[in-house]
């Protein structure tokens, strides 16, 4: 199974968000990774995740409230379809993302999904091999 998450940056206008595919047998460390690259961070600050109210990350020493280690936390275990959750990048700045699982996606579908993306991408090729400038796609 995969989750199609739904990253939004909050208290910033125009609205950013992302949208991503990640398995749902992640580790939430696993998602901190995905979020940096789909977000364009550099992971060089802190981060936790808060989910049902219970604060997630790689614990440090200095960690005041007990954190349950993200490493060892996967994503089906703690969310499922449409399931909201916070993400937060640089405790500092306190770059504050809302994070929902819009839709969980089967092997299989995304098996087909992933075989019709081929398609289009080898049709693209070959008319862009002919010089075309248009296809038209019959569903």
């Amino acid at each position: 199974m995969h989750y199609q998450i739904k990253i939004e940056l909050l208290d910033v206008e125009p609205s950013i968000w992302r949208r991503v595919l990640v398995p749902s047998q992640f580790t939430l460390f696993d998602l901190h990774d995905v979020i940096q690259t789909a977000m364009g961070w550099e992971d060089c600050h802190l981060h936790d995740f808060t989910i049902k109210r219970q604060r997630y990350t790689t614990p440090h020493v200095e960690d005041y409230d007990g954190p349950r280690d993200e490493r060892d936390v996967r994503l089906c275990d703690v969310v499922r379809s449409r399931s909201k959750f916070l993400y937060q990048y640089d405790f500092g700045d306190s770059w504050n993302h809302s994070l929902l699982v819009e839709r969980v996606v089967d092997d299989a579908a995304l098996a087909v999904l992933f075989a019709l993306m081929e398609h289009a991408r080898a049709r693209l090729k070959t008319a862009a091999a002919r010089g075309v400038m248009q296809i038209n796609c019959a569903p």
